[in-house]
């Protein structure tokens, strides 16, 4: 019974960050369009998003401890516990990245764009979409 319910949290943990995951694609997503269509409008809605990032990736961090605490997992399951840490990392800090940019975008409306550049970061744009699906 004890080892069915670990399992249900991890499980739990795994569909956090795939949801993390998922949600800091979108704000790729629209942060792509934006620069494609340089619309600074619609990226505002970002602003502010790497603060519910970061509370998002302290709280499965925070349950992944919990859970190694009150368990005693196996290695396989640690294994699995680590990656989860890592990547809740890694999305956290994209999708602040993703806001830095969202904000580049708002700051530099009205700006002369350099077309090269602009098609440059579009292109790295969907690159970073890409590397997320």
């Amino acid at each position: 019974m004890a080892r069915e319910s670990f399992q249900r949290e991890l499980n739990s943990l795994v569909g956090e960050v795939l949801e993390l995951g998922r949600d800091v694609e979108s704000c790729l997503d629209t942060m792509a369009y934006a620069m494609e269509n340089w619309d600074a409008e619609m990226v505002r809605q970002e602003i502010g998003i790497d603060s519910r990032y970061k509370e998002w990736g302290t709280q499965i961090d925070d349950g992944c401890l919990i859970l190694q605490a009150r368990q005693a997992p196996v290695a396989r399951d640690l294994r699995l516990m680590h990656s989860v840490h890592v990547v809740t990392n890694h999305l956290v800090r994209a999708g602040t990245l993703c806001e830095h940019i969202c904000q580049g975008i708002v700051n530099t409306t009205g700006y002369e764009r350099d077309p090269e550049l602009a098609a440059t970061l579009f292109e790295m744009a969907k690159e970073a979409r890409s590397l997320f699906r």
